[in-house]
């Protein structure tokens, strides 16, 4: 079987999209790191060995100290930056008060004012098909990804129908 190609990139790294009443979870880069200033998805790095799912559960500890306890994969993506794959979950549910626990600032954005953000590319790229996502809208979802593969974007949609729902991560036997 052929291996996807998110899988054979240099670095994974998973972003969470924390959602509450219609605002979404924003964290700025802080000073000192590569895009110092920008506003993101909050994650990172997945580790060897690590799943994707585990990575973002760690991340998600490590950055906003809070324990996900419900996370699904978005139905679009993932997306390529150079040699490294960006994917994309919603955080539907967690344990704790999101904080900067690294020290960085973190904002909670109504999605219609996501463009006021300087973003990272990938980040940013995901404002139009988040916004329509969490509209409901799954067929504007679907055409702004065919329509971003048509123009040589890398994004896939991973999930032609609904997407799946939540794993609950807190009783995982993993």
């Amino acid at each position: 079987a052929r291996q996807p190609f998110w899988l054979k990139m240099s670095v994974q790294v998973v972003a969470g999209v924390l959602c509450r009443r219609g605002h979404v979870l924003l964290a700025r880069r802080r000073e000192g790191k590569p895009l110092a200033g920008l506003w993101e998805f909050p994650g990172g790095k997945v580790e060897s060995g690590e799943t994707a799912e585990d990575a973002l559960v760690r991340e998600l500890k490590e950055e906003l100290n809070i324990t996900a306890t419900e996370i699904a994969p978005l139905p679009f993506g993932p997306q390529a930056h150079d040699s490294v794959s960006f994917r994309f979950w919603t955080c539907a549910a967690w344990d704790g008060d999101p904080s900067g626990a690294e020290g960085q600032t973190i904002r909670w954005v109504c999605v219609d004012d996501l463009e006021r953000y300087a973003m990272p590319p990938a980040d940013g790229q995901m404002i139009a098909p988040l916004r329509a996502f969490l509209a409901g809208d799954a067929h504007a979802t679907r055409a702004w990804s065919s329509a971003a593969r048509a123009m040589g974007g890398c994004w896939t949609f991973c999930c032609p129908a609904a997407p799946p729902p939540p794993r609950d991560v807190r009783n995982d036997s993993r």
